[in-house]
């Protein structure tokens, strides 16, 4: 079934509802750049000698630890000459990266100080030096070297391939920084694989090493990298949008300017997750960025309710407001899916982009569906369902209610997807995530208070395992870790599926996330086909 703009009959099948007799074609494919990230408290080890790598932005290999550009890391410490040495290790879709902070403010002497990184690639557990293993080492002065084994021992010095490192000399002491090629380590994306790892601190009267007991000779004696998330290589929205989209798609929050019901529940989360997809559209196509808070407007997407810019930090509440008059939110039950869809395409109509974009109504839809839409880089807003067993045997469900929140990233080959969600940051909190902060409202930090989200670059994107064949009836896919013991109570008869009515929560149920509809947002440039019908 079709949805279009005279037709507003109640979709009961899985499709996609178009409007628009424009021609989509395909947007590049896009990834997040140019944000700076957290400095958090230091995400956990694997546990003893191994450590967890978690997924990041790309960080400039220029020898600097920049303020939070390693956002989010795994970090290691050790003792080292003249203090303690801070290992930070993440990767993005194809390195791997270890900066080192040494207090060490001991002069180059022409060899050391330096450090080291060693890599047992096929993680073997050799007792000597293989042909798969490499002792990686920049030096104080920024003299690089790569050792390969040759069975017996490491062999003569060579210059670095398939990977680079950089030094920088601060008052504090000194910083490097490597970046190191998938391909030198035999990492495929999406595919697990545990490799060799070690670090030390050396040339200095004593040598330095992570993990305790590590032999550089030995292979056998030194710890384990991994990532528990299979190595993904994501697709974010675009970032680096000075005006403003910094950190890719916005993740504003809905616990803010009274959006809540008389009995406390926050009711706001669809027009908040409708802000975040045109907002980050309104800075993709500005004509002529200027960062804010200089006024400066060239498209019309988004305007300014105030003497201030659009993308100014005291914009996103009134179009919010603006955008649950359009979508008669009910500051008691929230927003009804098809009433979003047909208020975005009425927002469009009077901001004069009507024909610029496709909007797009997607029941029970599939993930691969939506991991295409966010691939082409279309926006994806999606409603939650939170559902309760009843009974197990045999299956009986209930809904509890509902909850939106915008796709800010996949990673298709992982089986993962991340949030900006209106209600929740749960990277934050330490949960796997990226956590990137913008140039208007600083510091952001965990904990905040909820307006330090309006600068549209401070955002928490909240990683989700994905997993098909939801057995509850309101979609085909569903999220085992999404925190709906902690949702639910707020969500309790809120944003209702058409087909199925909420009932009252019962704690001692069990709870379960899936997903019910998505509603994708497109940009169409002018080439006319007819209205087709497609099924997700």
């Amino acid at each position: 079934m079709v949805l279009t703009r005279k037709h507003r009959a109640r979709a009961s099948a899985t499709v996609m509802a178009t409007i628009s007799v424009l021609a989509l074609l395909t947007l590049a494919m896009w990834q997040s750049v140019g944000a700076l990230e957290l400095e958090p408290a230091p995400l956990p080890l694997g546990g003893g000698d191994s450590i967890d790598v978690p997924y990041g932005s790309t960080p400039t290999i220029d020898g600097v630890i920049a303020p939070g550009e390693y956002g989010s890391p795994s970090q290691i410490q050790f003792a080292g000459h003249r203090g303690t040495v801070l290992v930070y290790v993440k990767h993005d879709a194809s390195n791997l990266y270890v900066a080192f902070d040494l207090p060490d403010t001991t002069p180059f002497d022409g060899h050391g100080p330096a450090v080291q990184v060693f890599l047992d690639t096929n993680h073997n557990h050799g007792t000597t030096p293989q042909s798969d293993d490499y002792r990686l080492t920049i030096s104080k002065g920024g003299i690089v070297e790569e050792r390969q084994g040759d069975g017996a021992f490491w062999e003569n010095p060579v210059p670095p391939n398939g990977w680079s490192a950089a030094a920088s000399v601060n008052a504090a002491g000194w910083q490097a920084e490597f970046s190191i090629g998938f391909d030198k380590l035999g990492i495929t994306p999406g595919t697990p694989k545990t490799i060799g790892f070690a670090v030390a601190n050396v040339w200095t009267p004593a040598d330095y090493y992570w993990p305790a007991g590590v032999y550089w000779l030995n292979p056998s004696t030194w710890g384990e990298a991994y990532s528990s998330e299979q190595w993904p290589s994501w697709h974010f929205k675009e970032g680096g949008l000075i005006d403003y989209a910094l950190s890719g798609m916005p993740d504003f929050d809905q616990k803010q300017n009274e959006w809540r019901s008389p009995d406390d529940k926050w009711t706001y989360c669809g027009p908040v997750a409708a802000a975040n997809s045109l907002w980050w559209f309104d800075s993709k196509f500005e004509p002529h960025p200027v960062p804010p808070p200089t006024i400066n407007d060239g498209y019309p997407l988004v305007e300014a309710y105030g003497a201030w810019d659009d993308h100014d930090v005291s914009n996103p509440m009134p179009l919010v407001e603006e955008l649950a008059k359009y979508f008669d939110t009910d500051p008691i039950t929230g927003t009804n899916v098809y009433s979003m869809y047909y208020g975005i395409q009425s927002y469009l109509y009077d901001h004069g982009l009507y024909d610029n974009y496709l909007v797009t109504l997607a029941v029970s839809p599939t993930i691969d569906w939506v991991t295409d839409e966010v691939v082409r880089s279309e926006d994806v807003i999606l409603l939650l369902g939170f559902w309760q067993e009843v009974s197990p045997e045999p299956p009986e469900w209930e809904r509890i209610g509902g909850h939106y929140v915008t796709v800010a990233g996949v990673a298709p080959a992982n089986s993962l997807i991340a949030f900006s969600d209106p209600f929740v940051d749960m990277a934050e909190q330490d949960a796997p995530g990226r956590v990137l902060s913008g140039s208007l409202t600083l510091p952001h930090t965990p904990g905040h208070d909820a307006s330090v989200h309006n600068d549209a670059g401070n955002v928490s994107h909240d990683f989700y395992q994905v997993h098909a064949g939801s057995p509850s009836p309101g979609g085909v896919w569903w999220l085992p870790d999404y925190p709906s013991e902690d949702l639910a109570k707020n969500f309790e008869g809120v944003n209702a599926h058409p087909d199925y009515p909420n009932s009252k929560l019962e704690p001692s149920f069990k709870l379960h996330t899936e997903v019910e509809f998505a509603i994708a947002v497109s940009r169409i440039f002018e080439t006319y086909v007819p209205l087709t019908m497609k099924r997700c």
